[in-house]
């Protein structure tokens, strides 16, 4: 199947790149906006945009065919929360994987990295992914400009640059005669003036979305600094995302108007409710404690194993939307729409915003 896919991929990338059309003859064809699936279809594609797609549409004399008759075609995933410059190995023994992580590897090693990941995310089904963080002095902005030059294949991304934090980014505890090398990766802002240039630097270096954290020491941003963030951003045209567990700091984000909480293990009923009244996304990164553990990122900060499973759960349970309506626009996103927040880790234009219509199988009205 990667072999299927790849060559698919191969083969419309290249008639695309000459200005050719291709038609894609299919075994069946799932929209997961109507709910429906139909059988045989063609998709006409031209110039890397999606013409038609149906069962009635008549393919072109001297248009390339590919012969999917046997398959199932769907649209491609968006995962809205992605670090593909940066590798989670095992933490090396009596180290830190950060350390190892901040100290021993350049932006060229990143930018890579950064280019095979995006390879594999295409290859494997992802057609945008919103890559926040984590990137070394920008590389994500280079695998971004790379691919869409055409130079390598990927899909399309959304990238943060350095992520904006308070003094120290997502370290802890360093002596002072180490230096500040976490500004290889992250921006310090410590006020809301501080903060609004942050997200100038970032913009300026081809960020096309922003991503502050704001909860990762004792010393948490407020909502006037979230605030800042936001409408610097809003102003250039970008969203704003937000790393934060809950409580307080959690607040604080919302009532600032950050366009999605990254993670919100801890977020509450009451918060989850204010989340909806304030059309804040919730991007949930929810995965076992111990996975934390094996890259080193735990500290007395972290939850338990049994408090974040609880948490996590409780979270997740809440009842669907009651507006029928709502709830069916939503999932038209591909988008878990909860009673009290919308779930969005997999999911097309709300939190991607520049992401257009990808992740449709119809006709395309994206211009670049």
């Amino acid at each position: 199947m990667k072999r299927l896919v790849a060559g698919l991929l191969f083969l419309l990338a290249s008639a695309t790149a000459r200005g050719e059309s291709v038609a894609v003859r299919a075994g069946h064809l799932v929209d997961p906006a109507s709910g429906q699936v139909t059988n045989r279809p063609v998709i006409l594609v031209e110039n890397g945009k999606i013409k038609a797609a149906g069962a009635n549409v008549q393919i072109p004399a001297g248009v390339e065919v590919i012969d999917l008759a046997d398959e199932w075609v769907l649209p491609g995933m968006v995962d809205a929360h992605t670090h593909i410059t940066m590798n989670l190995p095992p933490a090396p023994p009596n180290e830190s994987f950060w350390e190892n992580y901040l100290l021993r590897e350049s932006t060229g090693l990143r930018t890579a990295r950064g280019l095979h990941n995006a390879e594999l995310l295409l290859q494997h089904g992802f057609l945008a992914v919103r890559d926040v963080g984590n990137a070394g002095n920008y590389a994500d902005t280079a695998v971004r400009e790379a691919v869409e030059k055409g130079w390598f294949p990927g899909p399309t991304i959304v990238n943060s640059g350095k992520i904006i934090g308070p003094f120290g980014g997502q370290s802890h505890g360093y002596a002072p005669e180490q230096g500040r090398f976490w500004q290889f990766e992250y921006l310090d802002a410590d006020t809301p003036d501080e903060i609004r240039k942050a997200v100038r630097q970032n913009i300026y270096y081809g960020a096309t979305v922003i991503k502050l954290v704001a909860d990762n020491s004792s010393f948490q941003y407020r909502e006037e600094d979230i605030r800042a963030a936001v409408d610097e951003a809003h102003r250039a045209g970008l969203a704003v995302a937000v790393h934060v567990r809950g409580g307080e700091a959690a607040r604080a984000v919302i009532l600032g108007g950050a366009d999605s909480i990254e993670h919100g293990y801890f977020l509450t009923p009451d918060l989850l409710e204010l989340m909806k009244k304030k059309g804040t996304w919730l991007v949930g990164t929810d995965f076992p404690y111990e996975h934390m553990v094996a890259f080193g990122a735990i500290g007395d900060l972290e939850p338990r194993t049994d408090a974040l499973d609880t948490a996590v759960a409780d979270r997740d349970v809440l009842p669907l939307a009651a507006d029928e309506s709502a709830a069916q626009e939503k999932a038209a996103h591909c988008v878990l729409h909860r009673r009290s927040a919308r779930s969005a880790r997999f999911i097309t234009p709300a939190t991607m915003r520049s992401a257009g219509s990808a992740g449709f199988i119809a006709p395309s009205s994206r211009r670049r």
